[in-house]
């Protein structure tokens, strides 16, 4: 199946068509089709692919089917870009994106964002479903997978957006039908950077194959029962230890000391994590608050973690 467009004019969103701000590009020769960049470039790459579209888009006529496609690639597209994150392209009835931000793997706020997107497209599903029955549409189902590792961008002479290549593109395709529909899985390169992220639960598929000689492990990931406050945790934390590991040392002891509370206590009690602030670095503590802000940036409208930021920035 060709690559459909989905410049839908009465669409709720459309896929970002954005001009990556890429590395060097190698020169060409006259005539050549595609450039690509002289440096790889490690990213969170994700493709979200439609369960059994062949099947279902043969049943229906030529404007149906774009139709179709389009409300769902136009939803995808809207998702990617609220996390930060560039749609590539669509080929035939997925979509392909990465995140710029997760160049950096000590930085987690990026992976963050790349789990918190596979998640929010799943959780689309229901308002999909409906905008396609109010236009006597199928349903439709479909699976993200999410990898990790080094990409090349490339510029092509017949197209302004430039694409990806690389080995978490082609493992992203390999690893996606392994995931039940409406579900996500990631690989076993991205797991190694996020496995340590409390508000995740990761379980491997068992018995999973990609077609090497070798395993490759690939994991369902779903958010933890008690993913909000994890997430507080999470953000305290990596606030904290951006600083440095005795000043996390310092803020744990305060806690304890002032009030018997542990960092994991803050999400019910962000007033005592204000006190201890303020006491140990005065009008400073204003910069962590901002940096605690920066990790939950894109939860800050959940009721929780609204009010949790509410009473943390109190004077």
């Amino acid at each position: 199946m060709g690559m459909i467009s989905i410049d839908v004019s009465n669409e709720r969103a459309q896929v970002p068509k954005y001009k990556i701000q890429s590395p060097l590009f190698t020169s060409s020769e006259p005539g050549d089709t595609i450039t690509f960049s002289d440096k790889c470039v490690d990213y969170c790459v994700g493709i979200v692919d439609i369960v059994n579209s062949t099947k279902i888009s043969a049943s229906l006529s030529g404007s149906k089917i774009g139709r179709y496609y389009s409300i769902f690639l136009n939803a995808m597209g809207s998702i990617v870009r609220k996390y930060g994150g560039v749609a590539v392209k669509n080929i035939g009835d997925s979509l392909l994106y990465y995140f710029p931000e997760t160049s950096d793997p000590t930085r987690k706020s990026g992976f963050i964002k790349s789990l918190e997107c596979g998640l929010a497209m799943l959780a689309e599903h229901d308002n999909i479903n409906a905008t396609l029955r109010a236009d006597g549409l199928p349903s439709i189902d479909y699976r993200v997978s999410s990898d990790y590792g080094g990409i090349m961008l490339a510029k092509s002479s017949v197209s302004p957006i430039e694409d990806i290549f690389g080995p978490p593109v082609n493992m992203c395709s390999k690893i996606n039908p392994k995931a039940l529909p409406n579900s996500a899985v990631i690989g076993g390169d991205l797991y190694q950077v996020v496995k340590h992220l409390d508000f995740y639960r990761f379980e491997e598929v068992k018995g999973c194959s990609v077609g090497f000689k070798h395993q490759y492990s690939v994991y369902t990931v779903k958010h933890n029962s008690r993913k909000d406050k994890m997430m507080v945790k999470s953000a305290i934390e990596y606030a904290l230890l951006e600083i440095g590991t005795p000043t996390l040392e310092e803020v744990i002891r305060g806690l304890f000391n002032e009030h018997k509370c542990l960092i994991s206590d803050c999400y019910e009690n962000p007033q005592y994590l204000n006190a201890v602030l303020k006491d140990l670095f005065g009008n400073s503590h204003a910069t962590i608050v901002e940096s605690i802000k920066s990790y939950l940036e894109e939860f800050a409208s959940q009721g929780s973690i609204r009010d949790f930021l509410t009473k943390l920035e109190r004077p």
